[in-house]
């Protein structure tokens, strides 16, 4: 009983002395000041380490409560309003201060270097709400949206949480070197960063894709490949174009690491044409290969390229198939179905001076060629099958295709292009003249292709006509198809369409030149995301964002602004 009793006094001494007096570990002298002291000369110490979703889900942080951001790699504490990054300032850096010799800045190591006299324009900052189911501009809680892409001269791509902008900024500036750097926008803080492309053979590649080329996102990296055409010297009488390329680069954004991909085997240099992505390789079919408006210049050859070999195997030549760009290309069940399109061929047409003088002359004209003729790729055994044309679509090209989910494409809306001659006239020409008018149709109707059956099936006319609409496929209910006035989804179950006017894309400067980049993000609660990257000009002379969600969200952005003259900032520098 005694021995019970002077252990438990013992255990109670312990903890008296540990709750009263500084703690130490790998110390047996803890300094006073300190509650507790770790000292060690082969370890370091580790606090809760989470990712920025973890941080977030804690309830009512306390103020000064510290974590490491996993996500972020940075060091995390709470200030009582919101979670802020551990930073350290830099020996040397210069900060600005409004009060002359403040005392604030040099306890913390800042010695005072003079000051400058400059304008400068005052942000209010606030949140805002963001209306569901509504595009917005992005990037709002930045000054004219300075840190944006500035050139029409991108291409995008998607990786379910951020969007690549590679822009050829060499473009922009009319320089003749080639330069190109990658803008990345993340929906969840709405905000651009820009990245430096360091190796100058991947950029001379990378500008040449970005006009006219494929940017493929295969899960881990982005494939770029082919485009490259662009006037070089044009005059009255024509234009000189540089050469097309079927070089490509890889570019992998988690290691912020580029390779170029093999040219072994690859398709023809071409523009204007279409990639896939199968899951295992990219597949490129169609185009144009040369710069001239004749039937020889369109592509019905193609590709695939496996990124893991880095290798490129030719796809047998589809028979009686011909070539054209502006066509569809979808991806479903290992098969690539491609339809429509259009390509121009040259014709000519003997003119009869109208007025009885019996003049002969030859008018040449380029034709338009609407496609309204398929063909389905089989992956697994490299052989084509020619698609019934019997109910299909008109032709047309640019019209917009997705797979149902299930067993069907959903081919809808497009341009088709008819011509017509006009010619005679008389005094006081003294020789007959000749035009070819060209009248563009858009167009709402469209059809639903079984491949297991090679059957097409009538559709019920969508609720307005649309061409070159990007569609996404919610895995769920609808596919969505957006215009500059409204969004269209076509619902595949009921057979039937619905029109939003409410909430449409805000108005561009020129609805005809924009990108739309799409993935799906789904989520538990089945909640998806899409965002579209327009490569145009906003108002305020940037490239601007939208970013279409389908819940409300609150977002920082710049309420108001105002320019304060003559304003004197004092200098401190970091000792």
């Amino acid at each position: 009983m005694k021995k019970l009793f002077v252990t438990i006094f013992f255990g109670y001494s312990i903890l008296s002395v540990a709750f009263s007096q500084s703690v130490g570990i790998g110390t047996i002298t803890p300094n006073a000041s300190a509650q507790l002291d770790i000292s060690s000369t082969s370890k370091g110490i580790l606090i809760p380490r989470m990712t920025s979703a973890q941080r977030d889900a804690i309830a009512n942080p306390a103020n000064g409560l510290m974590i490491y951001n996993s996500t972020t790699k940075q060091y995390n504490f709470y200030n009582a309003a919101r979670w802020q990054n551990v930073n350290g300032v830099p020996k040397d850096a210069i900060v600005l201060g409004q009060n002359y010799y403040d005392t604030n800045f040099i306890k913390e190591g800042f010695v005072p270097e003079g000051f400058l006299t400059q304008d400068f324009v005052k942000l209010i900052v606030g949140d805002t709400t963001i209306a569901a189911n509504s595009w917005y501009l992005g990037n709002r809680n930045e000054y004219q949206n300075f840190s944006a892409p500035s050139s029409v001269k991108t291409i995008a791509g998607f990786t379910g949480t951020e969007l690549f902008v590679f822009e050829n900024t060499s473009a922009s500036a009319g320089l003749t070197i080639p330069n190109a750097i990658i803008n990345i926008y993340n929906p969840a803080t709405d905000k651009w960063v820009k990245k430096a492309i360091p190796d100058i053979d991947i950029i001379a590649i990378l500008t040449d894709v970005i006009e006219n080329g494929t940017i493929i996102w295969t899960g881990t990296e982005f494939l770029l490949w082919g485009g490259g055409i662009k006037p070089l010297i044009c005059n009255p009488t024509g234009c000189t174009y540089s050469p097309l390329t079927n070089s490509g680069v890889r570019y992998n954004p988690a290691s912020d690491s580029w390779a170029l991909m093999s040219i072994t085997n690859a398709p023809v240099p071409r523009y204007h044409h279409k990639a896939v992505w199968t899951g295992v390789e990219m597949i490129v079919w169609g185009g144009k290969s040369k710069e001239t408006d004749s039937l020889s210049s369109f592509e019905n050859t193609g590709g695939r390229y496996n990124p893991t070999t880095n290798t490129w195997q030719p796809l047998s030549i589809p028979p009686l198939f011909e070539g054209r760009q502006n066509f569809t290309m979808t991806y479903a069940a290992n098969k690539v179905i491609i339809w429509g399109g259009k390509s121009i061929e040259p014709k000519t047409r003997t003119i009869t001076f109208p007025c009885g003088v019996g003049t002969v002359t030859n008018f040449n004209y380029d034709s338009v060629r609407n496609y309204r003729d398929g063909i389905i790729y089989n992956t697994t055994g490299n052989s084509w099958t020619t698609m019934s044309t019997l109910n299909a679509p008109m032709g047309r090209y640019n019209a917009t295709a997705e797979w149902d989910g299930v067993d069907k494409l959903v081919v809808a809306g497009g341009t088709n292009t008819t011509h017509s001659f006009i010619c005679g006239f008389c005094a006081p020409f003294s020789t007959p003249c000749g035009k070819a008018n060209y009248k563009d149709s858009v167009l709402k109707t469209g059809s639903q292709y079984n491949p297991a059956l090679n059957q097409w099936s009538p559709i019920p006319d969508a609720p307005k006509a649309f061409t070159g609409l990007t569609p996404l496929f919610d895995n769920e209910q609808f596919i969505w198809m957006y215009g500059a006035d409204s969004t269209i989804l076509y619902e595949p179950s009921a057979d039937d369409w619905l029109l939003l006017s409410q909430n449409p894309l805000p108005a561009f400067n020129n609805p005809l030149n924009r990108q739309l980049v799409w993935q799906s993000s789904i989520s538990n609660n089945g909640i998806f995301e899409k965002i579209a990257f327009p490569g145009i000009l906003h108002p305020s002379g940037k490239a601007a964002v939208y970013n279409y969600k389908v819940n409300p969200t609150t977002l920082p952005e710049v309420k108001n602004s105002s320019t304060e003259p003559a304003t004197k900032f004092y200098l401190y520098k970091k000792e």
